[in-house]
């Protein structure tokens, strides 16, 4: 599993003054020349023919040619320097030390020497411009023997080898290009103009030319996203390239079910109705799961600004949405030159079951077209626990709920489970290959401990062990799982935090806590501090590699700051909760409450109060972080009708606690991309 920090939101102005800034850092960096790695062809000889030795083809008409731009330029400025010579190496060969000589104004001069790239004979590197006056450069190409023999990608060997091609020997005459004149002024040479990132409604696709757009055109879910913890046990952040809107309003609208006022004979009782969100937004399209009356269930593809239907594929028919975005840079070829016209790709992707799926689909981004690969061999992946950017880690999962003798013996009341773990393996394995089987997917494979989260019965031998929330909540940049444990006093009280390393498979540490973690779902983990929430309103934020305490916060309001809302979020250092008192931030490394936001409440409307002991409405749903902004809802654990009034989606900003802006709706907060929600 690829692992990395996060970044923070990227503005516009952050963004320009990067680029500036990187112009100007080309000046004092070190400037190396570009060149392959050199191991292999080790008979071949630079310089004259060698005597005594066959030469089966001898090329005389080399020519060598350089090429350097810009010019002029200005002074501390970076120029490129191309070199290469006509005809080429093979496919399989490059030329060694290509000479270049570059003399100064000051009449000081330097020597390059640059092997070329395999096949294609070019080579190149960036020089500093810091003189100013006239430059002279000059490229000597000094004569090359090649001997016969078998080569494959810049290897030589006598005997034939894996890939290899045979080539008899020759020899490349010396040829040198005419001098050259760089001219260095006192000016500053600007490069492409930046273009300023979009104030208003923008569209896609985006230009090419428009390159700083990349800044804000993030898509959904970020591939660094740690998304698949087991019941929502991630920590809900969109990443630094996702914009949010900052305003609520409509820009179009779908009815996709029946709700509201039912009519007068159900009196004030009406219907909430049940829509969903898309699982994957990709360069401005939509994809979604639902429902068309006389059709069925259909794998769907929108345009997320107008709602325009692009597909509908019904899923009886093949159709499958996708659920993640892998991006893959491919690996450089024979011609290492040819790389940089590769651009990271991107690809859409699902799999039938996240319990053990048995396949792999690869959807096609602008049609639905779906490819699908088997991944049964060897029992399959198992549960996931995490997917990011290509790569899943999923465990041999246990039996759900059964009377388990191994399970009574080694686990019942505050056992150890350091060596007592339930045995099973831990899987990380990868979707960017096109391998058809599972076991060539594979990356790793190692021994794990599982262990069961609560609610187990007081008396072993009626004991049904609760795998809910069995795979924890993992911090994927640290590579630790915490399993929250509870109800170990008769079922009632009491619990536990258990560090799992996904690296090792093994158990880090254990600790025992008086008070009762209040669910696997308010448990957050992000830069190696796991937060956890408890029954009694306490929250604690423990180091995930050694389990010791870092801080606890137990100043929540009376009577409701505890009643947690099952979900939470992570970013920008901040630990995000929500509960029937309001929403919460707490520094992740110090426990500082950083603010504390309340949705005053209609009298009578609601029972609940919030920090200031005021009517307060409850917050218990979904909530998110993107784009330096929270949104969350107003919910209850169990809504019962009438449904309270005033309850809406909240756009809370996430450094300070204040409300941008509230629609009139509790709305679930799903996926955010280019501005929309």
């Amino acid at each position: 599993m690829e692992i990395s920090h996060k970044q923070s939101k990227i503005t516009a102005m952050f963004v320009a003054t990067i680029l500036m800034i990187s112009t100007f850092m080309l000046v004092i960096a070190p400037l190396n020349a570009q060149t392959p790695d050199s191991e292999g062809m080790s008979g071949s000889i630079v310089g004259p023919a060698p005597n005594g030795v066959d030469i089966d083809y001898t090329y005389a008409n080399i020519e060598a040619r350089l090429a350097f731009t810009p010019n002029p330029i200005g002074v501390n400025q970076i120029f490129t320097i191309n070199l290469w010579i006509t005809p080429p190496p093979s496919a399989e060969r490059f030329m060694k030390d290509y000479k270049v000589v570059i003399t100064k104004p000051d009449g000081s001069s330097s020597e390059v020497l640059i092997d070329s790239y395999v096949a294609d004979g070019t080579a190149w590197f960036p020089y500093l411009a810091d003189q100013v006056g006239e430059w002279k450069l000059q490229f000597f190409f000094q004569g090359q023997y090649n001997p016969a023999g078998w080569y494959n990608d810049g290897i030589y060997s006598e005997t034939e080898f894996g890939g290899s091609m045979w080539y008899d020997s020759d020899y490349y005459t010396p040829d040198e290009s005419p001098e050259q004149t760089l001219t260095v002024t006192d000016d500053f040479y600007y490069s492409w103009p930046l273009y300023q990132l979009p104030t208003d409604y923008w569209d896609r696709p985006i230009s090419m030319e428009h390159r700083e757009w990349a800044a804000i055109a993030g898509n959904y879910p970020w591939d660094m996203q740690e998304t698949n913890s087991e019941y929502s046990g991630d920590a809900d952040y969109y990443g630094p390239y996702v914009t949010a809107p900052n305003t609520s309003h409509i820009v179009w609208k779908k009815q996709s079910d029946v709700a509201g006022i039912v009519g007068g004979e159900a009196g004030v009782y009406g219907d909430l109705g049940s829509v969903g969100t898309p699982d994957v937004i990709f360069m401005g399209r939509c994809y979604e799961t639902y429902t068309v009356p006389g059709v069925g269930s259909v794998a769907a593809c929108y345009d997320l600004r107008t709602g325009e239907i692009y597909y509908e594929i019904p899923v009886s028919e093949g159709g499958v949405t996708p659920t993640w975005i892998a991006y893959d840079k491919p690996a450089d070829t024979a011609v290492p030159g040819a790389g940089a016209a590769r651009p990271i790709t991107a690809t859409l992707i699902s799999v039938d079951s996240t319990s053990n799926p048995t396949e792999l689909y690869k959807i096609n981004p602008y049609s639905g077209a779906v490819s699908t690969y088997d991944l049964t061999d060897n029992g399959g992946p198992g549960r996931i626990l995490a997917y990011r950017n290509g790569w899943f880690i999923s465990v041999r999962d246990s039996s759900d709920s059964v009377v388990d003798p191994y399970m009574m013996s080694h686990f019942w009341n505050k056992t150890s489970i350091q060596d007592n773990g339930y045995p099973t393996y831990l899987y990380n394995w990868t979707v960017i290959s096109n391998d058809r089987n599972f076991e060539d997917r594979l990356i790793s494979n190692i021994s794990y401990r599982l262990c069961p989260s609560f609610r187990g019965s007081a008396y072993p031998e009626a004991s049904k062990w609760n795998w809910y929330g069995r795979l924890g909540t993992a911090d994927l940049d640290c590579g630790i799982t915490v399993v929250t444990r509870r109800f170990f006093d008769n079922a009632v009280w009491g619990g536990q935090a258990v560090g799992v390393s996904l690296t090792t498979g093994q158990v880090l540490w254990e600790r025992y806590f008086d008070n009762a973690p209040y669910s696997p779902r308010t448990t957050v983990a992000d830069e190696g501090v796991a937060v956890i929430c408890f029954n009694q309103g306490e929250v604690v934020g423990l180091d995930m590699e050694t389990g010791d305490i870092l801080w606890t916060y137990d100043e929540n309001s009376y009577p409701f700051g505890g009643f947690w809302g099952y979900d939470e979020a992570a970013a920008y250092g901040i630990a995000y909760f929500w509960s029937y008192d309001g929403v919460q931030a707490y520094s992740l490394h110090t426990g500082a409450l950083a603010w504390h936001y309340n949705d005053p409440a209609v009298k009578f409307e609601t029972t609940y109060t919030g920090t200031d002991g005021q009517e307060a409405y409850s917050f218990n749903g979904n909530g998110i972080v993107a784009d330096g902004k929270v949104f969350t809802r107003n919910s209850e654990h169990t809504a019962t009708a009438p449904y309270t009034r005033g309850w809406s989606l909240h756009c809370i900003d996430a450094y300070t606690g204040e409300g941008i802006w509230k629609f009139g709706s509790p709305a679930n907060p799903g996926a955010a991309a280019d501005g929309y929600l």
